[in-house]
């Protein structure tokens, strides 16, 4: 006889907390300038997710589509947020680099008229 998995009853806040954060995570990460802001949703979106994904997978919780989700929504938004880290990053250290100005050259020569 086969046996079927138990039907977990109840709430998985976690799943339902790494989901919302890394909806509101992603959706903050791409605008720009406003990106940065969302790196403290999607680092706590990761966490809550991936506890929720681990408790449905266990069969104490339900929601697992709900904690997957949030998984994949909070892992998109950090690495969003790290690229617009890095490109500022990069940025930052282009422009106040020593002699990152463009040096006057001379194209033609001088004619007093």
């Amino acid at each position: 006889m086969a046996q079927h998995p138990r039907r977990v009853t109840g709430d998985n806040r976690f799943a339902t907390a790494g989901f919302v954060l890394g909806l509101l995570g992603l959706v903050f990460a791409v605008i720009p300038f406003i990106g940065l802001i969302a790196m403290p949703l999607v680092v706590p979106g990761l966490v809550c997710a991936t506890i929720g994904l681990a408790r449905a997978v266990r069969y104490q919780a339900p929601r697992l589509s709900t904690a997957a989700a949030g998984l994949v929504l909070s892992t998109i938004g950090f690495v969003v947020c790290l690229v617009w880290i890095a490109g500022i990053a990069h940025d930052i250290s282009t422009s106040a680099a020593p002699g990152a100005a463009e040096p006057y050259q001379v194209t033609s020569a001088a004619h007093d008229s």
